[in-house]
């Protein structure tokens, strides 16, 4: 769903299967001194004004600061949602030492399937890289018939500064909105 407003409390609980106990609530915006972030508290009103019953409700907050949503965080909600005591409000992806608000999260781990090839190019701004790495998505898409998916990443000082590409290419569908981690294929 990316758009929640206005709420539609009849398709939320239509899509939500009878059987879920425990629901986490990831909402992409932070609202200091509110009761929840917005999506959370529709959530939570949706269900409370139903005769649905579920035994928890956590709302967390994920992409402060840009940071990437990896699968190490996903496992993270997870993990605090099954807890004997979950945190309610939370973020994931930023160490807040202050709050004590966040929630741990351990070292990646690769979920792209075998027959996905993952590539990092770093280069500098002005170079070509990235131009270069867009063209192979295109000939490796049409040519060789492959699903391509490119990430680029630049720095602020667009011409000189630093440049990623991150690339992923092969047979099967890529369903990966993230930056690669650490599992990179070396050629």
């Amino acid at each position: 769903m990316k758009l929640f407003r206005p709420w539609s409390n009849s398709h939320f609980l239509n899509s939500l299967p009878e059987s879920v106990k425990k629901v986490a609530v990831l909402d992409k915006v932070l609202e200091e001194g509110a009761l929840g972030n917005p999506l959370y508290l529709d959530v939570v009103a949706g269900l409370s004004q139903s005769n649905r019953k579920v035994d928890v409700i956590t709302g967390g907050t994920y992409g402060l600061s840009s940071k990437e949503f990896t699968p190490a965080m996903i496992k993270a909600v997870y993990d605090n949602l099954n807890n004997n005591q979950p945190k309610i409000k939370y973020n994931i992806g930023i160490n807040d030492d202050v709050t004590n608000t966040h929630l741990e999260y351990g070292e990646s781990f690769k979920v792209i399937p075998n027959t996905i090839r993952q590539f990092l190019f770093w280069g500098l701004g002005g170079d070509g890289t990235i131009g270069a790495n867009k063209a192979a998505i295109k000939t490796l898409t049409k040519v060789a018939k492959l699903n391509g998916q490119g990430h680029f990443v630049n720095d602020s000082k667009k011409t000189d500064g630093c440049t990623i590409s991150h690339l992923r290419i092969g047979p099967d569908d890529i369903n990966a909105s993230y930056g690669i981690e650490s599992h990179a294929d070396q050629v």
